[in-house]
């Protein structure tokens, strides 16, 4: 089986995917001021390190659009978690 190829950073309240089949190495995720993407930090995406607005503002800046939020929604009733993934 090959190399994991998209991955998924999980948040209380906001997820980031990363499609790294695709990515074309612009760096604005790594340069970005904050605490949302370190390199060589194990794992680099830490969502929960940021503010959900620089989360966002983040990955939409992202030119190859492989960089993806999901917002979280509170729990249900049956305890489970609703997720609402960006639509722009």
């Amino acid at each position: 089986m090959g190399k994991k190829q998209v991955f998924l950073y999980t948040g209380t309240e906001i997820d980031v995917e990363w499609d790294e089949r695709l990515c074309i190495h612009i760096g604005e995720c790594g340069n970005s001021k904050g605490e949302l993407f370190i390199a060589g930090r194990d794992p680099w995406c830490q969502p929960d390190l940021s503010p959900l607005s620089e989360v966002k503002d983040i990955v939409e800046r992202c030119p190859s659009r492989l960089l993806i939020f999901t917002r979280r929604q509170p729990s249900n009733s049956f305890g489970g978690v609703i997720t609402a993934q960006s639509s722009d």
